[in-house]
Parts: C-alpha cells; sequence; structure tokens
C-alpha cells in the first residue's frame, strides 16, 4: 500500500513537471514566435518572418502597406509590426489559437500579424480552407494594413476598451480597418445595394466586409465622423445600412 502511494505521488510529481514544462515551452513560444522561421526581412517598420524564401517582392508589398496606412485619422508612426508568414496550418494555429481559419490575424498579446498562406513574389494570401471549397485570396499588402490597424486600435484605445468596442460594434472595427486596407480602391456603391438587398453579407465574409467598409465609408464622409466618433458613438447596425441604402 506504502509503495502504491510513492508511486501514485512520483506519477503526479512527473505529471507535473512534464505540464509545467509545457507551459513554459508554449508562453516562450508565444513571446517569441520568430524562433520558428528561418528568414527573416526588415523594411520600414515591419520586419517579415517566413520559412520560405523572402524575395525582394516584399519590399513593394510592405511600402504599398505603408502609403494605405498614411491616413490622418490613424498615426503608424509610432508603431512597429512583426509579420509572420505560416504557411502551416498546426503552426498558425499554435500562434493563433483560431479554428475558423482567417487569411490573417494580430495577436493580443504580442501584437504580432500572423498571415495564414503568403506568397510573396505574387503578393498573394489565402486562408486554409478545405481543399474541396474554391479558395478566395486577396492581396498580401491588403492583409497586413488590416492587421495593422486592428494593432493600432487596440494601442490607441486600450485593450478593454477595444474587445467592448469589438463586441458591441464588431462591423465598425472590421470595417475601418477595411476602409484602410482598401482606401486606394473605389467603393462601388450598386455592388453594395445588391449586397444589402440580397442579404449576402449574412453568410458571405467577403460580400460582409465589403459592407462594412462601405457603411464606415458613410460614417466617415458622410456624417464627418473622426475616428473617436466612430468608435465610440452608438450606432444601430441596422440604422446604418438603411441610411446608406436611402441616401
Amino acid at each position: 500500500m506504502i509503495e502504491i502511494k510513492r508511486y501514485i505521488k512520483r506519477t503526479i510529481r512527473i505529471a507535473l513537471l512534464i505540464l509545467g514544462f509545457g507551459v513554459v515551452v508554449a508562453g516562450y513560444l508565444k513571446v517569441f514566435p520568430e524562433i520558428l522561421y528561418k528568414n527573416k526581412f526588415h523594411v520600414d517598420n515591419y520586419t517579415i518572418y517566413s520559412n520560405n524564401y523572402i524575395d525582394s517582392s516584399i519590399v513593394y508589398i510592405i511600402d504599398t502597406a505603408t502609403i494605405l496606412l498614411e491616413n490622418n485619422l490613424i498615426d503608424r508612426q509610432n508603431h512597429k509590426f512583426d509579420v509572420l508568414i505560416s504557411n502551416f496550418y498546426p503552426l498558425f494555429w499554435a500562434h493563433t489559437f483560431l479554428n475558423k481559419k482567417p487569411t490573417g490575424a494580430s495577436e493580443f498579446v504580442t501584437n504580432n500579424i500572423y498571415i495564414a498562406n503568403g506568397v510573396i513574389e505574387n503578393n498573394y494570401c489565402y486562408n486554409f480552407e478545405d481543399k474541396k471549397k474554391e479558395i478566395k485570396g486577396r492581396s498580401l499588402h491588403s492583409v497586413i494594413a488590416h492587421e495593422s490597424v486592428h494593432i493600432i486600435i487596440r494601442k490607441e484605445l486600450g485593450t478593454l476598451k477595444y474587445l467592448r468596442i469589438l463586441k458591441k460594434s464588431n462591423w465598425k472595427v472590421e470595417g475601418f480597418c477595411e476602409w484602410i486596407a482598401f482606401n486606394n480602391i473605389p467603393i462601388e456603391r450598386q455592388i453594395i445595394l445588391e449586397i444589402i438587398r440580397s442579404d449576402s453579407y449574412v453568410n458571405n465574409p467577403y460580400d460582409r466586409y465589403k459592407l462594412y467598409r462601405a457603411l464606415v465609408d458613410y460614417l466617415i464622409r458622410t456624417e464627418e465622423y473622426t475616428f473617436i466618433d466612430l468608435m465610440t458613438s452608438d450606432d444601430n447596425f441596422e440604422f446604418v445600412i438603411n441610411k446608406y441604402a436611402t441616401q
């Protein structure tokens, strides 16, 4: 009986040691994920990490993202960004713990930007959709710009306030990020009206983000919202849709 108790205690100690070691390793990799990547490239305020070769196309990509961020509603000057291109779902998941498989994500603890799959030479990225489904991608520079705005918003407002706004008015946060990331491309009103009429934004994330962007553009350009107005005003999503559709 005594031997059994000793065995149980020893087993528990070993299990706790293994668990503790795992927590330490996971925490270290969370704070210093770049050790999992063999290639590194620095451009402007960005440091890019990838296990694939990083060619000179990344300079154009970052330059384009930087130009998109040059907006008088936000200030990117004091922010630095690490972009890690995973190209491997378990690695992307280990960084983000996201099962919804987005194209990109910004992590709350480190403010790193993670790209699911990136093809630098083609300025293209996409998510980890089922191979049987149609893969829809977007430009790498737009995703980097989008996720950069998330980080800037969090730093400007503070994480708790950001989370409250995200929970209450996610469409404003995502719409503003899209508004910055695509501010070089005109919004086609007829396409947005068709998205509203068909309700395609309910199940189609691509249409949903187009609509979010258009609504934010309306509030900024027509209602003359500042960044703070946009993030703190108590706007009802359906009400703003109706105002946009009937303007």
